[in-house]
């Protein structure tokens, strides 16, 4: 997966990170911008070194990796860690599965 797509723009990206040094790096239309909220949780990103091709290549990395279904995956108790040749990796994620977070949130 090292050589995806995603993964060789972000190489590319952590050359030359944002800023924050500069004057008026951080502003505050920056800051309303970069932020996502969700069950409560409020994540502020905007006083971070990314810049928007930043974020897209993440989002395209986990478009990629196909993070949403393996998060359900996890969330549903699914085997997800198995490693061929290492039977105490082939079992379910109940840890994650136990929390139900998503059905119950607080």
């Amino acid at each position: 997966w090292s050589e995806s797509p995603a993964v060789l723009k972000l190489r590319e990206l952590a050359k030359s990170p944002y800023d924050l040094t500069t004057k008026d790096a951080v502003t505050p239309n920056r800051l309303s911008a970069m932020q996502a909220s969700a069950c409560g949780i409020k994540l502020l990103y905007g006083t971070e070194r990314v810049d928007d091709n930043t974020v897209e290549a993440l989002s395209a990395l986990a478009k990629d990796r196909d993070v949403f279904s393996k998060m359900k995956a996890m969330m549903d108790g699914e085997v997800v860690n198995k490693i061929e040749g290492y039977d105490c990796e082939n079992r379910k994620v109940l840890h994650t599965a136990m929390r139900d977070v998503f059905d119950k949130p607080n």
